[in-house]
């Protein structure tokens, strides 16, 4: 005896006006999911976390900072040498698609050998301007009531400078190099609103915490301008 062949149910009807099924999508392809994986990665890294904190909470990550035990080898492989390395390399990216390298001052000619002179400059003298900012904190910190303290000084001259680094990627378009000021504006602000947190000004002296900010900002002020100058000699 055979087994009647049953028919399989019928699909509901579509609702009116509803679109058909289309195809299914493709899988994504390898490289884009490991390149998925490398963002996903990235954007957990503590690079990334204290960058974005220092952009986008920085009052909370200034207290954060304060109480961290840390040494300056690992402030600078961690943070500083990486984040610093962003603005030399938009510029030589600039120069080679351009043939102009980015100031503050408006794009300027260049020729690809003195555009990585002058890269190799701003990053060499970067690193050494953080360490100088840092040492200069520090030797200002009993002037006004606050702990001198060199790891500390350099927390501060460190993370503050975060905005400066991360808009200097602009310099990849030569034109864009005047919006590198606000990064430096921000730092600047960055730097004042850290110093009486990261350096323990005490809490009853306000006014010496104000006049400890200005001090500093002043200080970071003319020696990013000291450094750019003597960059500038060595290139673009």
């Amino acid at each position: 005896m055979t087994t009647p062949h049953r028919q399989p149910p019928p699909k509901p009807p579509r609702p009116p006006g509803a679109r058909p099924p289309g195809p299914p999508k493709p899988a994504p392809s390898k490289a884009a999911a490991t390149a998925k994986a490398a963002f996903a990665k990235a954007a957990g890294s503590p690079l990334f976390r204290r960058a974005r904190n220092m952009l986008f909470r920085p009052r909370n990550e200034w207290s954060t900072i304060s109480g961290e035990f840390t040494n300056a080898s690992t402030i600078y492989k961690s943070y500083v040498i990486p984040l610093s390395a962003i603005g030399p390399i938009a510029t030589m990216l600039g120069a080679l698609v351009f043939g102009k390298v980015g100031t503050m001052f408006g794009p300027v000619n260049a020729p690809l050998g003195a555009a990585l002179q002058g890269a190799v400059a701003h990053y060499v003298l970067g690193l050494a301007s953080v360490y100088a900012l840092a040492i200069a904190l520090d030797v200002l910190a009993p002037s006004f009531g606050a702990q001198s303290n060199r790891v500390q000084a350099l927390k501060l001259a460190a993370y503050a400078s975060t905005p400066s680094w991360l808009l200097a990627a602009l310099l990849v378009v030569p034109q864009f190099g005047l919006l590198v000021l606000l990064g430096l504006v921000y730092t600047l602000w960055l730097l004042a609103l850290g110093v009486p947190v990261v350096m323990k000004v005490p809490g009853n002296a306000p006014e010496k915490a104000t006049a400890y900010r200005l001090i500093a900002v002043i200080v970071a002020l003319v020696l990013i301008l000291i450094f750019e100058a003597v960059a500038g000699v060595f290139g673009a």
